[in-house]
């Protein structure tokens, strides 16, 4: 009986150590698909409200909507690179 313990044992192991860095990796690839398509929808979501309802300022509203983001973004790019100057000095 304590053989078959062993050998279970060992072929547990063996499965996890070959399957691990697999699993590993699909989460990695999950987080990375879902950052992507987060960032992505939250920057495509006022330009398509703006073309959702057409008017005759349709694309003001869709340059205005695009401008703030742009303005949000470099926001957030400076804060990041002074943290990163500030920590590194």
């Amino acid at each position: 009986m304590a053989v078959y313990q062993r050998k279970r044992g060992d072929l547990a192991a063996t499965i996890h150590t070959t399957l691990h860095p697999i699993f590993y990796s699909q989460l990695k690839n999950l987080g990375k698909l879902t950052l992507s398509r987060f960032k992505k929808t939250q920057l495509t979501e006022p330009v398509e409200v703006s073309l959702s309802k057409p008017g005759s300022d349709t694309w003001d509203r869709v340059l205005a909507a695009f401008m703030g983001l742009l303005g949000k973004a470099e926001e957030e790019y400076i804060t990041k690179t002074t943290r990163k100057y500030i920590f590194l000095l």
